[in-house]
């Protein structure tokens, strides 16, 4: 794990630890993985000044469990603290009182074959978790004020999330992950990986091809094959290849590089691709 970011002075994020707080004082035990449109935050905005263009609210946590059993025992202690109020009709949904947001995603043993999730009571809702126990183990621990602390998602995993999360919910919610997603594509160099390109991957420089954006993208999508390396069976690195592959196809439809805005699409999808190549182990982005 990554050393400590300290963000106790930024009271911007007062609303983030009051959340903490009031999750650690019902369930002291529980680890917690802060994930989302906050950790892009987190990381471009807090750490290294990187204006973000989408605005957000959402405070998206991730915990592991054992089974649907313990996630709602989970839900009932923090609504029966007193601090939290449901949302009805979304399971995953509370309210610290009077109006902070909580989404609150559970991982590992309530994952199926196919690491999805089927929210009950209906399972009419399927979502993707590929990616999320990879993101505990590579996590960021984050100081923030009133002395809470929290572990957040990596910018490599929250790509990974962001891109799953864009294929489960694109028709509900168009834009919102993909524009996430391109926030981290475009800036990954900027978010404290600049020094590795002149250290680490010079060879990117002999090509003649050679483009700032996209030695970023590529470097990105090679830190999410990293983080994939443990899953044995690959069915992660499967899936987000499946994914990826048809939204860079010159003779697709290219609704992810879309999706990051209509004017950009063009940009995006370059840095797509680029991003694909580091995925799939490929020695630059040109190759």
């Amino acid at each position: 794990m990554a050393s400590l970011l300290d963000l106790s002075n930024r009271r911007e994020l007062a609303d983030l630890a009051q959340l903490v707080a009031a999750i650690r004082l019902a369930s002291p035990t529980r680890e917690l993985l802060l994930v989302g449109a906050t950790a892009r935050d987190i990381h471009l905005w807090y750490q290294h000044k990187i204006v973000i263009e989408r605005a957000t609210f959402d405070m998206d946590f991730a915990i592991a469990v054992g089974d649907w059993p313990e996630y709602l025992d989970l839900r009932q202690q923090l609504i029966d603290s007193g601090a939290f109020s449901d949302e009805q009709g979304t399971l995953h949904r509370l309210i610290l009182k009077p109006a902070i947001k909580l989404d609150l995603i559970p991982f590992g043993g309530v994952e199926r074959e196919d690491r999805t999730i089927a929210w009950p009571p209906n399972q009419d809702e399927v979502m993707s978790l590929i990616g999320y126990r990879e993101a505990m183990l590579d996590s960021v621990p984050v100081l923030l004020p009133d002395n809470q602390k929290i572990n957040v998602v990596t910018l490599p995993a929250l790509a990974l999330l962001k891109l799953f999360a864009w294929q489960d919910r694109r028709r509900r919610s168009p834009g919102k992950d993909a524009q996430d997603l391109a926030s981290v594509l475009y800036h990954y160099l900027e978010a404290g990986n600049e020094d590795r390109l002149y250290t680490q991957f010079t060879h990117l420089f002999d090509s003649p091809d050679y483009d700032y954006l996209a030695a970023g993208a590529w470097m990105l999508g090679a830190d999410m094959r990293l983080l994939l390396d443990d899953d044995g069976e690959g069915l992660a690195m499967h899936a987000a290849m499946k994914l990826l592959e048809p939204q860079v196809d010159p003779d697709g439809r290219l609704h992810l590089a879309t999706d990051m805005g209509p004017i950009k699409a063009a940009q995006s999808l370059k840095l797509l691709s680029a991003m694909l190549a580091g995925l799939a182990g490929r020695t630059s982005p040109w190759r």
